[in-house]
């Protein structure tokens, strides 16, 4: 999940699980678990779109980003 957690820090946008797939070349299920892990841990915010396709982004505190992937 770090390794996800830091991808978002560099890349700051809203991504489908797909996309993050193939971005960084992870097979479904390690995707999944890494962001369900970061999920929970409200690193990652879920949002439920057109056909309920999820999408995932980085959390933000007031505009700016809280957590630092060295803190995991």
């Amino acid at each position: 999940a770090r390794e996800l957690l830091t991808f978002f820090e560099a890349n700051p946008l809203s991504y489908t699980r797909r996309e993050l797939r193939e971005m960084l070349q992870w097979p479904d299920r390690r995707t999944r678990e890494a962001v369900e892990e970061l999920a929970d841990l409200e690193y990652v915010e879920v949002t439920r779109g057109s056909n309920n396709l999820l999408s995932f982004r980085l959390s933000s505190m007031n505009g700016t980003t809280p957590y630092n992937s060295s803190n995991l």
